[in-house]
């Protein structure tokens, strides 16, 4: 068997893998890059909308509908929704508002209202790709990007609301003479409820 003498085209098959991996490293941080600065702009967006849910208003539906308003503001802002709408990334149309633990089992708190406020699924498209050498990030994947999913939320709480208030000192005089005293005669004794006027001063 004679060796093989011309050694001619082992520099091109060098350089073709060579510029393979490359370009391939370049879409991996490139796709990793985009999915971390998009997380956080759906991140502080579910934190204003929360923010906006927080603050009181005259009914607790008013602010819900203040937060939701929040949201579709920021996800349809000019400079976010290319990012949001080209296919690369997915968010909730509508966010979901209120007690997050009620709809996300693993948000039970230990803490009665800790997980109050503004989240929304985040599904990262873009991640679900297959690049030669490298292989697929998901050999499993049926291209819904259905594998790159999380949930993004912020939880402020919520302050009562006009109504929440009103309705906390209209029942006020009635809770104070249901109160037992553990010595003495009771607060319902000797008191009715004729002559009582809500008042609420300095809020709930």
């Amino acid at each position: 068997m004679n060796p093989i003498k011309s050694q001619s085209g082992f520099m091109t098959m060098d350089f073709i893998f060579a510029i393979t991996l490359m370009l391939g490293f370049c879409v991996l941080l490139f796709t990793i890059s985009l999915t971390l600065t998009t997380a956080s702009i759906v991140q502080y967006t579910t934190f204003a909308s929360a923010r906006n849910y927080f603050a009181a208003h005259t009914t607790s539906e008013r602010q819900v509908e203040m937060a939701e308003q929040k949201y579709l503001d920021l996800v349809g802002n000019p400079v976010i929704k290319p990012l949001l709408a080209g296919g690369w990334f997915e968010v909730l149309e509508k966010p979901e508002i209120g007690d997050i633990s009620s709809k996300k089992p693993e948000f039970i708190p230990a803490t009665k209202n800790t997980f109050w406020g503004v989240g929304t699924s985040f599904t990262a498209k873009i991640l679900d790709f297959s690049i030669p050498f490298f292989g697929a990030t998901d050999p499993e994947s049926d291209g819904s990007g259905g594998g790159f999913s999380t949930y993004i939320s912020s939880h402020l709480g919520r302050e009562p609301s006009a109504s929440d208030c009103n309705t906390f000192t209209a029942q006020r005089w009635e809770m104070i003479r249901n109160l037992s005293p553990s010595k003495g005669a009771a607060y319902s004794s000797g008191t009715g409820s004729d002559g009582y006027l809500p008042m609420e001063d300095s809020g709930c």
